[in-house]
């Protein structure tokens, strides 16, 4: 009794199919893994829930095929035939075999090139799909040439799910529309717990990106202090956060600078400025202790709260701007959602152009409409209808910053262009 090609083949089949088996067991493994210990944004979250439903369906089959080959395999090990291809035991485990081989269906992920999961298992497809980055881990971006690390943005704190809006409203601080503009306007910006260093300012972080500038200064910092000097809860926040992790803020409003003095070593000199920004980007496995607390800021309920007030005084700053060359300010001529989020989206992108752009509107605006009165008080409800849409169109379009076309797109439809839907607090 001689073995015949079929039953070669088997065993080999069989090998082949018990390697991909143990394969993608930690495959499995690594994802159910990866899902169990580590935050993904929603989108990254599904795709690696369906692969690890492709991987358990194609696994599955496998293992089928594998249970049916070790019948084959034992029917020809138990055959007393000199011909064991013509064992009756042996063609009905083939034919089993063939069944279970037909049974099972592609599994193609697109992650493995469309590739069947069942019959190969392309490893370098699927190290990559399991290689995305997770929401709590930075890695090195690079920005036009200038490299350096940042957390991806997961959108599990974004200004829209602000936990606190519903009471600033009830309580009169804030109003719908206010809320309104400020969500739609900062995903042109980033979400509240936003951190990265890849580009020309030493650190950027949060809703409005606000910056430490290459010399320590800039807005984030003087916006650190004003937290931490604005109520004891808030001091003790801004100490557990920032304070246990190295950083402080010396100095308030302009004068404020971030310091940095490393924990690891606590005899070591406090930096800011370009040696602030060269230690972050140069010690990648300290990132997470560099920009992590700026991290766990931003999800704090107190500087969430502190980052929604801020970005608010800058919507009512921005409007009340007088244009470069008129008497009334900003808010006479826009009182729309869409047409006061042009004018705080441009603040907060390009601050001192703001009062120069919307005058430029305006000129073409007066151009164009000569009989128009220049106290936009005196406009009648038409005119008011037909005049803040002109104007707020040409002052999209003559805005200077970066990509202001395609933020003026996104917040064309999330706000309302009628005239007056822009309201605020009394006082405000």
């Amino acid at each position: 009794m001689s073995g015949s090609k079929t039953q070669a083949t088997n065993e080999q089949a069989l090998q082949a199919a018990r390697q991909r088996d143990a394969l993608e067991g930690q495959y499995l493994d690594r994802v159910g893994q990866q899902l169990s210990s580590k935050d993904y944004s929603d989108g990254d979250r599904a795709r690696l829930t369906q692969l690890q439903q492709q991987l358990t369906k194609a696994r599955s089959e496998i293992q089928a095929e594998v249970g049916a080959r070790e019948e084959l395999k034992k029917a020809y090990d138990d055959s007393t035939f000199d011909n064991k291809d013509a064992d009756p035991a042996v063609k009905a485990a083939a034919k089993k075999l063939a069944a279970v081989n037909k049974a099972n269906k592609p599994v193609n992920a697109k992650d493995n090139k469309g590739k069947n999961l069942v019959t190969e298992v392309c490893q370098p497809c699927l190290d990559k799909a399991l290689a995305v980055q997770d929401c709590n881990t930075p890695v090195q971006y690079n920005m036009n040439g200038s490299r350096g690390p940042a957390y991806k943005r997961c959108g599990h704190h974004t200004l829209a799910s602000y936990a606190g809006w519903d009471d600033l409203v009830k309580s009169g601080k804030k109003t719908p529309s206010e809320k309104n503009v400020l969500v739609a306007m900062s995903r042109n910006e980033g979400d509240l717990d936003d951190v990265q260093a890849y580009d020309s300012e030493a650190l950027t972080m949060g809703a409005m990106q606000k910056t430490v500038n290459p010399a320590g200064g800039g807005e984030l910092p003087a916006q650190l202090a004003a937290f931490r000097d604005s109520t004891p809860a808030n001091k003790a926040v801004f100490d557990r956060e920032l304070g246990a992790k190295g950083y402080s803020v010396e100095g308030t409003g302009r004068q404020a600078t971030l310091q940095f003095q490393d924990p690891a070593h606590p005899s070591a000199a406090k930096i800011t400025g370009p040696a602030l920004k060269s230690f972050i980007r140069d010690h990648a496995d300290r990132w997470k202790d560099t920009l992590g607390p700026f991290r766990s800021l931003g999800r704090t309920p107190e500087f969430q709260r502190q980052q929604v007030m801020d970005f608010n005084t800058r919507l009512v700053e921005a409007v009340n701007l007088k244009p470069q060359g008129y008497s009334h300010p900003i808010k006479s001529y826009v009182t729309s959602e869409y047409g006061s989020s042009l004018v705080l989206d441009q603040s907060v992108n390009r601050p001192g152009l703001v009062s120069q752009d919307f005058g430029s509107a305006l000129n073409g605006f007066y151009a164009a409409h000569p009989q128009a009165s220049r106290n936009p008080a005196d406009w009648t409800v038409e005119q008011r209808r037909l005049f803040e849409s002109d104007i707020a169109d040409r002052y999209a379009s003559l805005r200077r910053g970066t990509d202001m076309a395609g933020r003026a797109e996104r917040l064309t439809g999330a706000l309302s262009h009628d005239p007056g839907t822009l309201t605020f607090p009394p006082g405000a």
